[in-house]
């Protein structure tokens, strides 16, 4: 009686300990991730905090308001020639900026929270990088105003409509943390989760 014949070639026999190699890793980066999280269980949570609530996205409601009301009225003024638009515009800009700057404090002290090698931190890296971007932008427009803000020139009115569409790629991203990867949400939240002011945990 012959010798049963195997499913595959000599030949590819060689291939299985590669593939034993892939599971092996596999099982390694799921200890990895569970030592991690037994080290910080609650990678998630925002680390800067007010009232229980996290600071970043707090602070950041004062750029997202202020910047794109700027950008409205240089455009009301590139279209009525009312220099007025225009100083209003200069003053916001100089506000938005350092409340961008203030909010990326707070939105750096979460980002170094995040574990390593995951895709929130690569998120949260470009998030950042846009958001830094943002702020040159509208830091070099206010800069270039600085001699006549009622008379800003087109330069600085284009850097201002660039960085605003850069704004609402880093707002999309901002929203992929939240949303989709749960960065900043509290462990366990749900719908009827206890009061943020009580201290007690949102499984409670």
């Amino acid at each position: 009686m012959g010798k049963a014949s195997l499913p595959f070639s000599k030949d590819r026999r060689s291939e299985l300990p590669r593939f034993c190699d892939c599971e092996k890793d596999g099982v390694h980066r799921l200890v990895h991730r569970r030592l991690r999280l037994r080290l910080n269980p609650f990678p998630m949570q925002s680390k800067a905090k007010f009232l229980g609530h996290p600071l970043h996205p707090i602070l950041i409601a004062f750029p997202l308001g202020l910047l794109p009301v700027a950008v409205l009225f240089d455009c009301i003024h590139l279209g009525t020639g009312n220099g007025l638009w225009a100083q209003i515009a200069y003053y916001l800009i100089a506000v938005g900026v350092l409340g961008g700057l203030l909010a990326a404090l707070f939105g750096t002290i979460d980002w170094l929270a995040i574990p390593a090698g995951t895709r929130a931190k690569r998120i949260g890296s470009l998030h950042g990088a846009i958001n830094v971007a943002v702020m040159a932008l509208f830091a070099l427009s206010w800069w270039l105003r600085r001699a006549d803000p009622t008379k800003p020139g087109l330069l600085p009115i284009v850097l201002g409509i660039v960085a605003l569409g850069l704004a609402g790629v880093a707002g999309w991203l901002g929203g992929e943390l939240i949303y989709r990867l749960s960065v900043g949400v509290d462990e366990g939240a749900h719908l009827d989760a206890s009061n943020s002011l009580t201290h007690r945990s949102a499984r409670d």
